[in-house]
């Protein structure tokens, strides 16, 4: 509304600012140039917003690029030898890493690693909210920065990341899928899911 009235609104503030201040006479040819005036600088102003707009995502567009291009390039040492698989017969073996996700902090994300997973075994990485699995397999997959220690990872590597999915509605719902409730099974799976921290604070929905 205040885009389609600002042209009628500005010419009157003009035209009342000048029958009032005296500025010049209030004819034919003075009015009709300042409309013309007031139409020409329309467009301009009005794709003016627009022109703001689209200098501010290329701003934030080239922030991103620029922090990219020189971000620190990780390196991979790690083997990826048929030969060295056959002859250890691991396939996954960490020796004293230490990991960081900020090489420039010296706080580290992972601290004394020491993993070895042989062929054919299969591993479940345990642990609480936080506590650092996913940081873990960055480490084996070497996109995380090592600041001491050795990663080597014989043969090839696959690595499918997990999709969190919920469905609306509380957390109760997300557990039983409509299923009727079982007390001492929803116990049991909060507890094997290690949610039992995280909702201690919720003390409704549960």
């Amino acid at each position: 509304m205040l885009y389609w009235m600002s042209p009628t609104l500005i010419s009157s503030v003009v035209l009342f600012g000048c029958a009032l201040l005296r500025s010049a006479p209030l004819v034919a040819a003075t009015i009709f140039t300042i409309l013309a005036t007031l139409r020409t600088m329309s467009e301009p102003v009005r794709l003016l917003p627009d022109a703001i707009s689209a200098l501010i995502q290329v701003k934030v567009s080239f922030g991103r690029i620029t922090s990219f291009l020189v971000d620190d390039e990780l390196k991979d040492n790690r083997m990826t030898t048929k030969q060295e698989t056959e002859k250890s017969g691991n396939n996954i073996r960490i020796q004293d890493g230490n990991f960081a996700w900020d090489p420039e902090s010296t706080t580290l994300t992972l601290r004394n690693v020491n993993l070895e997973v042989k062929r054919g075994q299969k591993v479940a990485v345990c642990g609480s909210v936080g506590s650092g699995k996913s940081s873990m397999l960055y480490a084996i997959l070497g996109e995380i920065s090592r600041t001491s220690g050795t990663v080597d990872v014989f043969g090839s590597i696959g690595y499918v990341s997990q999709t969190s999915w919920i469905q609306s509605g509380t957390i109760q719902d997300n557990i039983l899928y409509r299923k009727p409730m079982n007390r001492t099974m929803y116990e049991k799976a909060i507890n094997a899911c290690a949610l039992d921290k995280d909702i201690e604070a919720l003390n409704t929905g549960i």
